[in-house]
């Protein structure tokens, strides 16, 4: 899956609550379960300068491929971007193989990098180096380093397909979590959700109840019943 995402329609926000069974765990468990033993999976998506979602495809394709689990997955990852990891919209190929990585397969992929040098190794499995997906990686354990990180990478799920929402609930309101290190114009349309609830219930209030209860407070009725309007009205 090579940047099968769009960002057509982000500058709403679209995306940030909207369902995606592409990067689920479950979508996951079936691209391994159709790989031959030593067959590899390819994902590319653009990439920010604090991570967000490589970490999601590479917590999940070690934890259960077909019946049995990988106890070390240092080996089962090679990952690579289009130039230094410094700056917003930067693509990231993640590679990930049910068996290790063998060693003439990782110098095939070094030579690669070698003949393209704008191409930077993230991760290598004899060269882990020193950043969050080699952190994630080496912890082996996905929920455990989602609750340490700065934005939302928990793995998710088809029962809560939100692949698209990064935001820890803290920095929802925050500019510093909108805007630092994250796609903003994603989790821009949670903000944007929030504004229109405030608005609708500015708008109940004014429209509805205060005038229902200034009309019972003439009539001597109590207000109470208009804390459930539908069975009185």
């Amino acid at each position: 899956m090579t940047l099968v995402d769009t960002w057509a329609s982000t500058a709403a926000g679209a995306f940030a609550l909207s369902e995606n069974n592409l990067y689920t765990v479950e979508a996951f468990r079936e691209y391994f379960d159709h790989l031959k033993p030593d067959g590899m999976i390819a994902i590319t998506r653009w990439e920010f300068r604090h991570p967000e979602k490589p970490y999601v495809w590479s917590q999940w394709p070690w934890r259960r491929c077909t019946d049995s689990e990988i106890a070390n997955p240092a080996r089962n990852f090679i990952i690579a971007s289009q130039g230094a990891l410094d700056e917003d919209g930067i693509p990231v190929v993640v590679l990930a193989k049910r068996t290790p990585f063998t060693p003439a397969e990782e110098a095939a992929v070094t030579a690669h990098l070698e003949n393209y040098s704008e191409i930077e190794p993230l991760y290598l499995p004899s060269e882990p180096g020193h950043n969050p997906f080699s952190d994630l990686i080496a912890s082996n354990n996905p929920y455990g380093f989602a609750r340490s990180y700065a934005y939302n990478v928990t793995p998710v799920t088809d029962n809560a397909p939100f692949f698209f929402f990064t935001l820890k609930p803290g920095q929802i309101l925050g500019e510093k979590g909108l805007r630092k290190g994250i796609d903003w114009k994603v989790n821009l349309g949670v903000l944007v959700l929030l504004l229109v609830l405030v608005i609708s219930l500015v708008a109940v209030l004014a429209f509805l109840v205060l005038p229902l209860a200034l009309r019972k407070r003439n009539a001597r009725q109590s207000p109470l019943p208009l804390l459930y309007l539908w069975p009185w009205d």
